[in-house]
């Protein structure tokens, strides 16, 4: 019994051993990106304002890095705290433990470097090569061109400093290990063709957040095309459960019937409304679909996107908001 016990006691020690041998090397090898590139960007004011336009209203980086106010719809930023982090994602909104959106002011981002800025956004590490929790949605900002990368990063260079202690994000023990081996490697791209409209639609359809917000979950067996067909679920701060809508060119359960005009107009609705007009009745939930944000995209933008979507296979999947 002595030896069984003996023997059994230095398998143990070894597997012991073996396995924090496997959690070093996992630790050492990942997150696998690389380091950040040797950036200088030349800031102009045509970056500048490229930046703004895709911070405030395509990327909406401002809505999840600034305190947000929930009583209205769509919880727009609130005034003077653009930037400043803070807004919190919980087991309450699907996150497995807590994370808090970092300042993206000067005040924080002030000592890093061009190519650290960058390689956040598109790669999703941090500047101390801590990998970010993917609500940071860099797996679609992967995918935005290299000057339009270097336009955000000129705009957050001009963000006034605004001074706020956010707390360190707390994950359960397997997802923080499984969030290192999601940040991405970067490939530098090009802009689209801006005078192919179906081209440029299906881009910002990916930077926005179109495709990843609108596609259904699959059902086991299921040969459904999910992209933009609605049905996925999301938790907002309140609890309230709502699902993404179907946006395929379906003409009964999608967009088929909408003119370019309808839905140029659906999100320059929200364009002019203030607070009073933006404030939830009693007992609706909120939505998780930055329609304020989204109302300062141009026409021409939105009608490039209406247009990608016209041109995807129509799919029949009746989406009932609240499951």
């Amino acid at each position: 019994m002595q030896r069984i016990a003996l023997l059994l006691g230095i398998a143990t020690a070894l597997g012991l051993i073996l396995m924090g041998f496997v959690v070093i090397v996992f630790l050492i090898i990942y997150p696998d990106v690389g380091p950040a590139r040797d950036l200088n960007i030349n800031t102009t004011p045509s970056r500048i304002a490229r930046g703004n336009y895709l911070a405030n209203h395509v990327t909406a980086c401002i809505d999840c890095h600034s305190s947000r106010d929930w009583n209205l719809i769509s919880a727009p930023a609130i005034h003077d705290t653009e930037g400043s982090g803070g807004e919190v994602f919980d087991e309450v909104r699907g996150v497995p433990g807590v994370i808090y959106a970092p300042n993206i002011t000067s005040w924080h981002l002030g000592h890093w470097t061009d190519g650290e800025i960058a390689r956040a956004i598109v790669s999703g590490i941090s500047r101390d090569g801590t990998a970010l929790y993917p609500t940071m949605p860099y797996p679609l900002f992967n995918s935005l061109a290299d000057e339009d990368v270097q336009a955000i990063v000129s705009y957050l260079r001009t963000l006034r400093p605004l001074p706020s202690e956010v707390a360190e994000r707390s994950l359960h023990i397997f997802d923080a290990f499984e969030v290192r081996t999601s940040p991405l490697k970067y490939l530098p791209q090009v802009l689209p063709d801006q005078s192919d409209t179906n081209l440029s639609g299906a881009y910002l359809s990916v930077i926005a957040g179109c495709k990843s917000c609108h596609d259904a979950p699959i059902q086991s067996g299921e040969a459904l095309e999910t992209d933009f067909a609605g049905g996925r679920e999301f938790l907002l701060p309140t609890g309230d459960k709502i699902l993404s809508t179907n946006i395929t060119p379906d003409p009964s359960t999608g967009i088929g019937n909408w003119s370019e005009t309808e839905f140029v107009e659906r999100f320059k609705s929200f364009a002019e409304m203030d607070t009073r007009d933006l404030t939830l009745s009693t007992g609706d939930p909120n939505t998780v679909m930055p329609w304020v944000a989204y109302s300062g995209m141009t026409k021409a933008d939105l009608k490039a996107i209406y247009t990608y979507l016209r041109s995807l296979t129509p799919v029949r999947n009746l989406v009932i908001s609240r499951p």
